[in-house]
């Protein structure tokens, strides 16, 4: 996995989002100085503030001037809206991984908050 996909599957892993969680975040609710990201409207219908992964953050923040660039160019062909092509490519590409690394059922407090273990023997099959 490369690109847009590995940085939303590695904020997955490293901010303990559900994946609906990943594909939907605002640029107003990332902050980069407090490594922190406001995850809006969550499964019990509230907001909450998660860490943001030491290791996305160079390639998030390239992608936020990427994307503020495609919405810019869009803004100037009179869109109103930032149209996401990889929403859908970047949740089978999570779910393909998944498989691959062979994940069939797991608490999900253990990926919020892996062990050692956990986190080890992931980054292995990742990798």
């Amino acid at each position: 996995m490369t690109g847009t996909p590995q940085l939303v599957a590695e904020l997955l892993y490293g901010a303990g989002l559900r994946l609906s969680e990943g594909l939907r975040p605002r640029v107003k609710d990332i902050d980069i100085g407090q490594q922190q990201i406001i995850v809006r409207d969550t499964k019990g219908h509230q907001d909450r503030v998660t860490m943001l992964p030491q290791r996305v953050i160079d390639r998030l923040q390239a992608h936020l001037v990427m994307v503020k660039h495609q919405h810019q160019q869009d803004l100037q062909q009179g869109y109103g809206q930032v149209y996401l092509p990889y929403a859908l490519f970047v949740q089978k590409a999570v779910k393909a991984a998944v498989r691959r690394i062979e994940i069939n059922k797991i608490n999900k407090v253990q990926l919020s908050y892996p062990s050692p273990q956990l986190r080890n023997s992931l980054a292995a099959k990742w990798l």
